[in-house]
């Protein structure tokens, strides 16, 4: 009876860390919908609240945060940019880099092309989506680029690969953070 009450305990705890962490990273993407300076910004900052659910309670619930996240802010913003750099990019990312840094411990090179791979057609995927829903003169002038020439298009994707360096590397970061300082205080944990 006492194993019982305890899982129907944890059980519970899981469920309501879940709905925390899916409230605030729908927050924060909402916010990001709504200031649009600050659409990666709140995306890159929900991506926590996926990150502290897969290190507290593993891929399943933080794949269940994920995509209740996406499709909440989908629904109160349905055009919001900060949602698609969320649902496509950033959002599943801290998921891939923990299962890739298990899986591949010893094989930075095979783990970063992965990593790249995946970043790489996520942002095509964006591309595409952006240019089909407000055309491609809108993006362009988004993008502040006017005629896009080969050469322009070169260093717009050479920064969005330096900005998933830095992204993994701070992703790493916050995940010591996370464990090292912020864990003991939050769920009494060591």
């Amino acid at each position: 009876m006492n194993s019982n009450r305890n899982q129907l305990k944890a059980a519970a705890r899981k469920t309501a860390a879940g709905a925390l962490l899916t409230a605030a990273a729908s927050a924060l993407l909402i916010i990001g919908g709504v200031l649009e300076i600050l659409d990666m910004t709140c995306a890159a900052m929900a991506s926590a609240a996926i990150l502290i659910a897969y290190l507290e309670f593993g891929g399943a619930l933080a794949f269940s945060v994920y995509a209740a996240s996406t499709v909440l802010s989908l629904i109160f913003l349905p055009m919001a940019s900060s949602v698609f750099y969320f649902a496509l990019v950033l959002g599943y990312y801290p998921i891939l880099k923990i299962t890739l840094d298990k899986k591949l411990y010893g094989k930075r090179f095979l783990r970063m092309a992965v990593k790249f791979l995946c970043f790489n057609s996520a942002c095509a995927l964006i591309l595409f989506l952006f240019v089909k829903i407000y055309g491609f003169d809108a993006l362009m002038s988004e993008l502040e680029l006017g005629s896009l020439s080969s050469f322009s298009a070169f260093i717009f994707a050479a920064l969005l690969n330096v900005f998933l360096v830095m992204y993994d590397f701070l992703t790493g970061y916050v995940t010591v953070i996370y464990i090292k300082m912020l864990r003991p205080r939050i769920f009494c944990k060591k």
